[in-house]
């Protein structure tokens, strides 16, 4: 079998198993893209101190997180300062994304990055 055509038997056979994995998406225990339906004190907290585990730093959300999309997109940058206290330039990390998924059950946040999921018990989340 010539080079093409093996490269185009394998691009049709990933380009069907990700079709088959999309459809699938919906059936019970799987996980699919989740907004919240209320944002409350404790689920915030909740969310800020995950997301923190993650990053390993304090971090501080927005009152909308997740209520419109299923995915949080976190840039790091750490500011150096010369002696006087002034900007002197920038460091700058790749940025984390974090999506929020359900099963229909429960709200699960996953850091994309690492593939590391945390099972939220103060969430309330629909799919999205």
């Amino acid at each position: 079998m010539s080079l093409i055509k093996a490269t185009a038997l394998g691009l049709t056979a990933l380009a069907l198993s990700a079709c088959q994995h999309q459809s699938n998406a919906s059936e019970p225990g799987e996980l699919e893209s989740a907004i919240l339906n209320t944002t409350t004190a404790e689920s915030r907290a909740e969310l800020a101190e995950t997301v923190g585990e993650a990053l390993g730093a304090d971090v501080r959300l927005s009152r909308e997180v997740f209520t419109r999309g299923s995915l949080l997109i976190v840039e790091r940058r750490h500011i150096e300062r010369m002696h006087d206290g002034q900007p002197m330039g920038r460091e700058q990390w790749e940025p984390d994304y974090f999506q929020l998924l359900t099963d229909g059950e429960r709200c699960v946040l996953e850091h994309r990055d690492t593939n590391r999921r945390w099972t939220l018990s103060h969430a309330d989340c629909r799919p999205h």
